[in-house]
């Protein structure tokens, strides 16, 4: 299944590029939405967080754009969807609100 990208976009959003960087992003960086979910599941073994962290990574993506200086825009993606990853399982607790370390 191919995923499309919603954009922010509109004088509510924190951050809206101008109309050229826009049509940029979303040649460079949208194709490989499908990648970034894949490395997320990959990552987090589970479809539902990896698809909220590949979000999460991709609105950062947008939010940053500005910083991006060329090259691979895959793997630019790719190392933020990695460190949402990271930051999310750094901060992921037991569901059952229990510590299962032995004692």
């Amino acid at each position: 299944m191919r995923r499309r990208a919603v954009l922010p976009e509109g004088p509510g959003q924190s951050v809206v590029l101008q109309p050229h960087e826009r049509s940029r992003f979303e040649q460079l960086v949208v194709p490989h939405l499908d990648g970034a979910v894949n490395l997320a599941r990959w990552l987090l073994r589970n479809r539902t967080d990896a698809e909220d962290v590949a979000q999460e990574a991709m609105l950062r993506a947008y939010r940053f754009f500005d910083q991006f200086r060329g090259g691979d825009a895959r793997a630019w993606l790719l190392q933020i969807v990695r460190n949402s990853c990271y930051t999310w399982l750094a901060g992921e607790k037991p569901a059952n609100g229990t510590d299962d370390r032995i004692r």
